[in-house]
């Protein structure tokens, strides 16, 4: 969000940002708000593999696609690179924590992934919806969710129009 600025200071300042690689795409309204990843994505220790490019991925991805728009509220991404969840996926719509798993003698790299957290007025710890899906996958995972919330989200009580809400009214094994 930009605050204070001049009209005539606008046009410089989105240069300046797209310059950087920023934009203010769907920064406000009904719409993915932002996907956030882990800060120490790369260089965590506990971190089983990076989780900034899967973040970019998601973000690319969901970026004017159909089902992000039109929302009954804003939604909120989290990818955290290790166990201490350092992107607090737990707060978010949708997070997801990096895992690894063995499958036929070779590691896979995937997420555990959460659903449903929130703060506000009613805070929601996000509940485990899939213990573990493969990194592959996680475009596929994101857009499904996202679909589930953009239909049945509330449109007609804002106070009640985020997933959590759908969450808790039907769980996570709905």
């Amino acid at each position: 969000q930009y605050h204070y600025l001049q009209l005539e200071e606008v046009p410089r300042v989105l240069e300046i940002l797209a310059a950087a690689g920023l934009h203010s795409r769907e920064a406000c309204g009904n719409s993915v708000r932002n996907v956030t990843s882990c800060p120490f994505s790369g260089v965590c220790r506990d971190e089983p593999f990076p989780v900034l490019p899967y973040a970019q991925a998601v973000a690319r991805f969901l970026l004017r696609h159909s089902a992000a728009q039109m929302l009954a509220r804003k939604f909120k991404i989290a990818l955290s690179g290790c166990a201490s969840d350092c992107a607090a996926a737990a707060i978010h719509d949708i997070g997801a924590i990096a895992a690894t798993r063995t499958r036929n003698g070779r590691q896979e790299d995937g997420f555990r992934i959460l659903v449903g957290g929130g703060l506000g007025a009613v805070p929601f710890a996000a509940q485990t919806v899939a213990e573990f899906v493969p990194a592959d996958e996680i475009l596929v995972a994101c857009e499904a969710i996202l679909r589930i919330y953009s239909r049945h989200g509330n449109r007609r009580n804002r106070a009640r129009a985020r997933l959590k809400f759908v969450v808790q009214q039907w769980g996570v094994d709905s």
